[in-house]
């Protein structure tokens, strides 16, 4: 306690209660009242609360940032894990498009096979005239199985005929081609060996 030349008392306690933030120490009430020779220390205590209170702000706003910063990097994180799970997922996709592409291309390949063999099975007649289209059919079985022996008979037996389409520009007197099917390549190729040079119509393999 220090006592003014009115006999009154005053400590610095009583001066720093009033500081508020950016004051000046002139602005804090009562400190004109008190002798030059006793300011030095109740400028000190205000500076000191000043700075105490400073540093508490400061604190706080290290507090915020660092809280700022934590949540920046777990949402970085996120993104990241995110991003990865996403990349994997985009390589699974792609590598099941390629198997699908792949079995895509296996199944073309297997039908092109299986068209070029069906192809192989096929006999096509030349010439034929096409009166009659029900008797004529009934005419070339019976001439086939007439053409070749009795042991190849059965190979008369074919999955079926049918006439190849004219040209539009055909006339009506065109002829006529025909298609047999066999089931196998074998009674094709036997079928043509039994017939070789028993008949004038063409046969063209």
């Amino acid at each position: 306690m220090t006592q003014r030349k009115d006999g009154s008392t005053y400590s610095s306690d009583d001066f720093t209660a009033d500081v508020a933030e950016g004051a000046s120490c002139s602005s804090v009430p009562g400190v004109k009242s008190v002798p030059p020779e006793d300011r030095k220390p109740i400028t000190a205590a205000i500076l000191k609360a000043m700075l105490r209170e400073l540093g508490a702000n400061i604190t706080a706003d290290i507090s915020q940032f660092k809280d700022a910063f934590a949540c920046a990097t777990m949402g970085i994180t996120l993104l990241e894990a995110t991003t990865s799970t996403q990349e994997t997922r985009l390589a699974t996709v792609e590598q099941k498009l390629g198997k699908l592409q792949r079995k895509q291309q296996d199944m073309e390949a297997r039908v092109e096979s299986l068209k070029d063999q069906k192809r192989r099975y096929n006999l096509k007649v030349r010439g034929i005239p096409e009166a009659g289209t029900d008797e004529m059919l009934h005419y070339i079985r019976r001439l086939f199985a007439v053409m070749i022996s009795p042991k190849h008979a059965k190979l008369t037996k074919m999955d079926g005929m049918f006439w190849l389409p004219k040209p539009l520009n055909a006339p009506s007197t065109a002829t006529a081609d025909l298609i047999n099917c066999f089931k196998t390549t074998h009674n094709r190729l036997l079928f043509l060996m039994a017939v070789k040079g028993k008949t004038p119509i063409p046969f063209e393999g």
